[in-house]
């Protein structure tokens, strides 16, 4: 998201955003580093995944930068849920996965979809029409430490302590952003 406003919204950094975005990288990197020394082996299974949602995700928020003055950020979020609604009946029927679903599940999923895409999401496309695509960037990487809190509530699941030292560095590389922004800011003013 970041390579894609400087390309193409021409947003700069400065020296302490780029110690950030490398960082940031950096903390990524190590949290689906698997240790092994393969090629095949080298990341967590499913990383190649969060690599293209990303990219997707990247691309969807450039496109939406460009046009949320002309959109209402409430019409694309409606618009993002029932777009993966559809999508994932017809994975459904693809994949001939079973429809039934306990209550139990159903509630859950409503609860977790409520609170996480369709609110986050309404969030973010807001932002946008006030902050640069950058800053955005920096808002959906926190998105992890929320993930983290509710996975340890829910599931009383907690990450591998190499997982959180990378959350950790990847969180020092968004606040290095986030000054550099503030610090770019301040000295225009002077």
């Amino acid at each position: 998201m970041i390579a894609l406003s400087f390309f193409f919204l021409k947003e700069r950094f400065n020296t302490l955003e780029l110690w950030g975005i490398l960082l940031a990288l950096s903390g990524a990197f190590i949290i689906s580093y698997k240790g092994n020394s393969t090629i095949n082996d080298l990341f967590i299974e499913g990383a190649e995944y969060v690599f293209y949602s990303s990219l997707i995700s990247a691309v969807t928020a450039l496109i939406i930068k460009k046009k949320i003055e002309k959109i209402h950020p409430i019409i694309l979020t409606i618009n993002r849920s029932l777009f993966l609604f559809v999508f994932s009946l017809i994975a459904l029927i693809v994949v001939e996965q079973t429809w039934t679903i306990p209550g139990s599940a159903l509630k859950n999923i409503f609860i977790g979809s409520l609170l996480g895409p369709f609110l986050t999401v309404i969030a973010g496309y807001l932002a946008l029409q006030y902050i640069p695509l950058s800053r955005k960037a920096i808002i959906d990487s926190t998105r992890g430490l929320f993930v983290l809190f509710g996975a340890y509530l829910y599931f009383k699941d907690f990450p591998r302590p190499v997982a959180i030292v990378g959350g950790f560095i990847t969180i020092v590389g968004v606040l290095l952003i986030a000054f550099g922004k503030v610090r770019k800011r301040k000295l225009g003013r002077n």
